[in-house]
């Protein structure tokens, strides 16, 4: 059963995030990291809390792997993934790990 990783920078009145170092150093090093883990990964900025409100993350970033077990091999090669975070983020990102049911 794929499993999924789904990775929420939160936004709130302390936190900083520097979204052009996100996009331009840590997606791509994400991906050349993960590549042969990950069957694809989606990263999309929060904008807004439907309907209308203030966005409550800065980004979100969904990793699809084919299986748990691809997971678990991937977490083995990702301490530079979790090391470069503070260049653009000032506090730790919430994970959460789930299955594809539908």
């Amino acid at each position: 059963m794929p499993a999924t990783l789904h990775v929420l920078y939160t936004r709130d009145a302390d936190t900083t995030f520097d979204m052009s170092y996100f996009l331009t150093e840590h997606v791509p090093m994400t991906r050349r990291i993960l590549d042969g883990f990950i069957d694809f990964m989606l990263v999309a900025e929060g904008t807004e809390t439907y309907p209308g409100g203030a966005p409550e993350v800065h980004a979100l970033v969904t990793l699809v792997f084919e299986s748990r077990e691809s997971f678990d091999r991937a977490e083995s090669v990702a301490g530079p993934i979790h090391e470069d975070i503070p260049n653009f983020y000032n506090k730790r990102p919430r994970l959460l790990v789930g299955e594809l049911v539908a």
